[in-house]
């Protein structure tokens, strides 16, 4: 039987993508395998991901981010349709930036870790795309939400904006 107790917080896979003016960016990290498993519920797992994503910018000089209803309800219609489907991918950034009146927005998406600073520290901090939009300074708002699929895998969706 194989140990797969290393690879508890590797991402299945990752995405990010941003859009300024129409110009969109999208990044992916090759699949590897991992266990998604977690005690906290949805709310925790996002908590820890909010979290971890305001202690990095902190660490790294830029502000924290606030919370965005409409930019979370994005968030969240995202995490729930990647679950249900099973599988990851950007939601139209186009449409974001429109029904949220922003200038600027970007998203991260992510599956198969198994919590929200494991996302953010283990994951989007170690892939370029992703940090960009972490630390991105112009950023001021943040939605974010994490849903489990079948056979308990967390998929997640954080997006960013600044009017």
């Amino acid at each position: 039987m194989e140990d797969t107790t290393q690879q508890q917080d590797q991402p299945l896979a990752l995405g990010a993508a941003a859009t300024a003016l129409g110009v969109a960016l999208t990044v992916a990290a090759p699949a590897t395998p991992a266990e998604a498993a977690t005690a906290a519920g949805a709310g925790g797992y996002a908590a820890d991901a909010r979290a971890a994503t305001n202690a990095q910018r902190v660490d790294h000089g830029r502000t924290r981010v606030g919370k965005n209803g409409c930019l979370q309800r994005k968030a969240v219609q995202q995490a729930e349709r990647m679950a249900r489907a099973g599988r990851m991918w950007h939601q139209d950034l186009q449409r974001v930036l429109r029904d949220c009146d922003m200038r600027v927005v970007g998203e991260n998406v992510a599956q198969g870790y198994r919590s929200g600073k494991a996302t953010v520290d283990r994951g989007w901090m170690r892939s370029a795309g992703h940090r960009q939009n972490i630390l991105e300074p112009d950023f001021r708002s943040m939605g974010l939400a994490a849903r489990k699929g079948t056979g308990g895998r967390w998929y997640v969706a954080q997006v960013f904006g600044a009017r």
